[in-house]
Order: structure tokens, then C-alpha cells, then sequence
């Protein structure tokens, strides 16, 4: 790249006409004055036409060049961006760059990964809904939960799969935001749901003779529906900003699924707006809910140790132990993706992080609040002895509900 002191002649006020009568004015200038002159000319044109162009800029300033013909370069990128309106770009989801050999292998893993999380998932929701004993402020809401954990891993995960099988995936912008938007909505909701979480077991524990007052089933209801509108208002209107930007004709994102930054590097419009609005929305949905839920337990905590004999202490920390824990794994990879410092951090790191949120998560929710939950365990004991009772009373059948019921 020619120096600074070299790029004399562009600007973008003028034509490229007028810029090279400058620029041959000048060469007659020093060639009056004994100089030797040289006029290089580069059309760059065809590159810019053919490229990903927020990667080849990126890739020129991290080279260290700048200067005038950098400007250039800039203004030609986004004087050819494209109206998403009319020309509808496409975005290219690069996914996983992994040897081929390997490609079908973790096919079949996400793929069982992803059965087992909806199945755990549907089987929790069933063992909720089916049991009257679990109708209580608590189990509303892990059956909210997995109903989402559902939606969650099938926006994201089907995908990633088609992803191993054909290289790519192309998406519309349309389709994009579509994706991203359900990503978002669900994603907020989960953080709003699991602080609703957190603010039962406070009342359970820290107040258990007012906890039926406080909770009510109406009280229970307006907050899970508060909860998923908020979700979704705040993701629609990230959404709008971001379909509203503009795109180059060749995008190519290097995740597997839609996620708002990679959308906004990749845009050749002014992101500022909608950026800062994406900053704004990281910092008060993930830290302020986590703050919350730390808050709470620890008056739980201090709660518990209160309690006189180690039986109740014991079943008091097994209904939240659980929750803590889910708390821990999804908001821990959230907080370093979205709202910590991630210049330092490669891209295959966040899409290893991104995995945690989107898929390990949501598989061992069911796994987690299963192993250590006693009332689960039993409710599930008797929905499968109902299932099992529905299919007849001969020899096999019975034999078959006893193995069901003995795990």
C-alpha cells in the first residue's frame, strides 16, 4: 500500500474524472521540476464486485494500512451496498470448518444430542402438566422452561446439522432475522424466567407462611406472561434495527446460526444505532437478572442455615441446588460471550461458547432438575405406570411398567 503522503487525489466529492485531471496535473508540476514521476493505477472495481467486503477491509486494517486509498476502498464498499429491500442479499453460514471425515460423526452426535433434549424436555412438560401434585408456583414455571428449552435448541440446532451435511448454509435476510428474532425472544425469556425462578425459592424459603398469598396461581400466570412479552418486545425491536441496515450482495458468517453481531459487522450501513442498542440490552438482561438471582440466594442460603434440624435443611437446598446450577451454565456463557470483553476471544471460541447456551443447556435441564428431584422422579414414576396401564394388563406389559418404574 502506497504511503499516506501518496494518495493526494481521491475524494469522495469527486469523480474519478476529476481526480485523475488532479492527478495529471500534478505529474506535469513535478515533471516541470526535474522529478521523476511514476502513475500507478489499480481498478479495483471487479474485486469489490466479487468479495466479502467488511472481511476485506477488516483484513487491510488489521495489516496496518490506511490513508486515503483506504478511504477509497471504504466508500467503494459502501457505495455498492445493496438495498436489502429490493436486491435481497443472502447470508452464507460458514458453521464448523472441521475435517470432512468428521462432518458425518458429529451429524449423528448433534442429532442424538438434539432428540434427547426434546424428548427430556416433552417428557418434564408431560409430567407437569399430568400430575396434580406438581400444579405448585415451582413446577409452573420448569414447565414454562422446558417448553422453551424446546423451541430454543430446534431454532438453532437443525441448522447446525444441515451445516455438517451440505458445507453451507444460505439463508435470506428475511430468514435471518426471522431466526434471530426467535433466538432473542427466547433467549431473553430464559433469563427473565429462570430470575422468576430464583424469586419463588426465595419466598418458599425466606417467607413460607406468606408464599401461598404471594404466589398465587393469577400472580404466577401474569408474571410468565410478562416475562415472554418482554422477551419478545425486546427482541422484535432488535430485529426491525437490524433489518433496516443495509448488506453487501455477499455475506459470509462464520457461525452457525444468525447471532446479532455477526449480522452487524457484516453490514456496510451505520451500525451505531443499532448496536448500541444491542449493548444496552446485553448489559440489562443477563447481569442485572444474575445480580438478582445472587441477591436471593444468598438470603436463601442464610435462610437455610437457620433451620434447626439437617432433614429440612437438606430438602430445602435439593429445590434449589438444581436451579443454582442451570443459573450457573447459562448465564456464565452468556455473560462472557455477550457482555464481558470478547476482542481477545477467537471465533471458534465463541462458537464453542455459543454451543454451551444453545445446546448442552437445554439437554441437561431435564437430566439436571431429574437426578435431583425426588417429586420428579416419583411423578414420573406414575405417569409411565399410566401410559403403561393404557396399553393392557397382560404379562409383558406388566413386566414392562415394573422396569419403567424401577429406574
Amino acid at each position: 500500500m502506497l504511503k499516506d503522503i501518496f494518495q493526494n487525489f481521491w475524494s469522495p466529492t469527486l469523480y474519478r474524472t476529476t481526480c485523475k485531471l488532479a492527478e495529471d496535473d500534478e505529474a506535469k508540476r513535478r515533471l516541470d521540476q526535474g522529478a521523476t514521476v511514476a502513475i500507478v493505477l489499480m481498478d479495483l472495481t471487479a474485486v469489490f464486485d466479487t468479495v466479502d467486503h467488511p472481511s476485506l477491509l477488516e483484513q487491510i486494517s488489521r495489516d496496518g494500512d490506511s490513508g486515503k486509498a483506504l478511504d477509497w476502498m471504504m466508500y467503494r464498499a459502501k457505495s455498492i451496498c445493496l438495498d436489502n429491500k429490493t436486491d435481497g442479499p443472502g447470508f452464507i453460514l460458514l458453521g464448523f470448518q472441521i475435517l470432512p471425515e468428521l462432518k458425518l460423526f458429529l451429524f449423528l452426535i448433534f442429532l442424538l444430542i438434539y432428540s434427547l433434549t426434546v424428548v427430556g424436555n416433552i417428557l418434564i412438560l408431560v409430567t407437569v402438566s399430568a400430575n396434580n401434585s406438581l400444579h405448585s408456583p415451582m413446577y409452573f414455571f420448569l414447565g414454562n422452561l422446558s417448553f422453551l428449552e424446546i423451541w430454543y435448541t430446534t431454532n438453532t440446532v437443525p441448522t447446525m446439522l444441515g451445516g455438517f451435511l451440505s458445507g453451507n448454509i444460505t439463508l435470506s435476510l428475511a430468514c435471518c432475522v426471522i431466526q434471530l428474532n426467535i433466538f432473542g425472544w427466547l433467549a431473553i425469556t430464559e433469563c427473565f424466567l429462570l430470575t422468576l425462578m430464583a424469586y419463588d425459592r426465595y419466598m418458599a424459603i425466606c417467607y413460607p407462611l406468606h408464599y401461598s398469598k404471594f404466589m398465587s396461581q393469577r400472580l404466577c400466570l401474569v408474571l410468565v406472561q410478562c416475562t415472554w412479552a418482554a422477551g419478545f418486545l425486546i427482541a422484535m425491536i432488535t430485529s426491525i434495527l437490524i433489518y433496516q441496515l443495509n448488506f453487501p450482495a455477499h455475506n459470509r458468517i462464520d457461525h452457525f446460526f444468525c447471532d446479532n453481531m455477526p449480522l452487524l459487522k457484516s453490514s456496510c450501513s451505520d451500525i451505531y444505532i443499532a448496536e448500541m442498542f444491542c449493548v444496552v440490552v446485553s448489559f440489562t438482561v443477563t447481569p442485572i437478572p444474575f445480580l438478582l438471582i445472587v441477591v436471593s440466594y444468598v438470603y436463601i442460603i442464610v435462610a437455610i442455615i437457620r433451620i434447626p434440624s439437617a432433614t429440612g435443611r437438606q430438602k430445602a437446598f435439593s429445590t434449589c441446588s438444581s436451579h443454582l446450577l442451570v443459573v450457573a451454565m447459562y448465564f456464565g456463557t452468556l455473560i462472557a460471550l455477550y457482555v464481558a470483553p470478547s476482542t481477545g476471544y477467537s471465533l471458534n471460541i465463541n462458537k464453542a461458547l455459543s454451543l454451551l447456551y444453545t445446546v448442552a443447556t437445554p439437554m441437561l435441564n431435564p437430566v439436571i432438575y431429574t437426578l435431583r428431584n425426588k417429586d420428579i422422579q416419583g411423578a414420573m414414576k406414575i405417569t409411565f405406570q399410566i401410559i403403561c396401564s393404557r396399553h393392557g394388563d397382560g404379562p409383558s406389559q406388566l413386566v414392562f411398567c415394573h422396569a419403567k418404574t424401577t429406574f
